[in-house]
C-alpha cells in the first residue's frame, strides 16, 4: 500500500494519514515534484509544522514555504480586480 493511498484512507487514524501525507510530501520533494510535494505537505496538517523543528529538515521545510509562497503569489495575480464605475 502506498503513502497516498494511506493519506486517503478515512479508516485509518488521522496522525497515522498526516504521518503518511509527510512521507508522500519527502518522496515527491526528492524527485524535485515540487506540486505534489507542496500538495501533500499542506494534507500533512501538524505533522508538518512538527517537521519543522526536525534537524536535517530545514532545506526540505524552506522549499516547501518558498513553494507555497510561489502558488499564492500567482494565484491572486491571476485574479482581475474590475473596478467599480461611478454610475454604480
Amino acid at each position: 500500500m502506498s503513502s497516498e493511498s494511506l493519506y486517503e484512507n478515512e479508516g485509518i487514524p488521522r496522525d497515522a494519514r498526516d504521518q503518511a501525507a509527510l512521507l508522500a510530501s519527502k518522496l515527491y520533494y526528492y524527485l524535485g515534484e515540487y506540486d505534489d510535494a507542496l500538495s501533500f505537505a499542506l494534507g500533512a496538517g501538524n505533522t508538518f509544522n512538527e517537521e519543522s523543528h526536525t534537524h536535517g529538515s530545514e532545506e526540505y521545510v524552506e522549499t516547501m514555504t518558498c513553494e507555497s509562497q510561489i502558488l499564492f503569489d500567482t494565484r491572486v495575480r491571476s485574479i482581475t480586480f474590475w473596478p467599480l464605475s461611478q454610475g454604480d
